[in-house]
């Protein structure tokens, strides 16, 4: 497995410790030409004549994720996501949340589209029904976590996440844009056992879940992808190397 390969690069606490050393050549100013749709769930809500700001149970659930994916998700290009703002949104139940923003993302999983929905100003009730709507599908064997924007430039995932994957989203905070192979790079001086195949599997896990994007490229070895999170061009220090990440 591939975790067994991060073994050298787990120190004490579970904490990594100066492994993601910036090579001016990789450091990315921004996704310049990435397009966001920001969506405000209250307005959807009042889209369907709903004032309320507590949501519950599946029915409105799906009410509300069909308003979703007819009015934006229809239309959305690659390489595209969909800030889902939680403003002014006072409680929501697990089966609502499942209903209305995990089914979105698992559609756009199964009907393989290039985009990605992450959330954003999520309150601590509301967090915990997204915990709760990610063990339950953990518990009927499918995992499927869910990005949230803390603050500008700043990505968390919520649910359970392995060290490798963790690790690749550190990665991408620091770099913005990574490759298979710049991956590899960033991480074989700590861990010589990681290969080129094992960067581009944890990179293409993350796409998977739909926590990054990723966009085809093409030069003379052939073809490619790079993979990002959806960081806006401002606020993004190119320090000189990331420090200690504590995974306790």
């Amino acid at each position: 497995m591939i975790i067994n390969l991060f073994t050298k690069i787990m120190l004490k606490n579970n904490a990594i410790c100066d492994i993601l050393i910036l090579d001016e050549k990789m450091i990315r100013k921004g996704n310049m030409g990435m397009n966001i749709t920001k969506v405000k769930v209250a307005d959807i809500a009042a889209d369907l004549g709903e004032i309320s700001t507590i949501f519950a149970f599946r029915p409105k659930g799906e009410q509300m994720r069909r308003n979703l994916e007819q009015r934006v998700m229809s239309k959305l290009t690659d390489d595209c996501a969909v800030e889902l703002d939680f403003i002014g949104i006072r409680m929501c139940d697990a089966s609502f949340i499942d209903e209305f923003v995990l089914k979105a993302i698992e559609n756009i999983i199964e009907m393989k589209k290039e985009n990605m929905i992450y959330v954003c100003n999520v309150n601590q009730d509301i967090m915990e029904s997204f915990h709760m709507a990610i063990v339950y599908r953990r518990h009927q064997g499918q995992h499927l976590p869910v990005m949230q924007k803390e603050a500008e430039n700043h990505y968390l995932p919520v649910g359970p996440l392995e060290k490798s994957l963790k690790i690749g989203l550190d990665a991408l905070l620091v770099h913005n844009k990574l490759n298979a192979k710049n991956f590899y790079e960033i991480l074989k001086g700590s861990a010589p056992e990681v290969s080129v195949a094992n960067a581009n599997l944890i990179l293409k896990r993350l796409y998977d879940y739909r926590l990054i994007l990723r966009t085809k490229k093409k030069d003379e070895r052939g073809k490619y992808y790079d993979y990002y999170l959806p960081l806006s061009s401002q606020n993004i220090q190119a320090s000189r190397k990331l420090s200690c990440v504590n995974y306790n």
